[in-house]
């Protein structure tokens, strides 16, 4: 599903807040745990997308559950940005982060 531009800017935001964590945040060798750090994909929640369509997976930290694996948080729920809409989301990012350097 595609996302609007204030979506997209608000999941930018959370991100650069550290209320969120992502696939962007796992190393190349740790994408072998996306299932057991977002256990709906485990559970087939991927079915129904392409994988192809997916540029990131996320959810709030708000939403973990008690435990952890190899240090990452485990959800029990995920969300999804469009492949297509990951350079909005970067810019947005970028944005945030360029703002915060020019007040320090």
């Amino acid at each position: 599903m595609k996302r609007t531009n204030e979506q997209l800017k608000q999941i930018a935001l959370d991100i650069h807040k550290n209320l969120i964590f992502s696939t962007g945040h796992m190393e190349a060798h740790e994408l072998q745990h996306v299932g057991t750090v977002f256990m709906p994909l485990a559970l087939g929640a991927t079915e129904k997308r392409s994988p192809e369509s997916i540029g990131m997976i996320f959810e709030y930290y708000s939403k973990a559950g008690p435990r952890s694996i190899n240090g990452m948080p485990i959800f029990m729920s995920c969300q999804f940005v469009h492949k297509d809409d990951m350079k909005v989301l970067e810019g947005y990012i970028a944005e945030f982060r360029k703002a915060e350097e020019a007040v320090k």
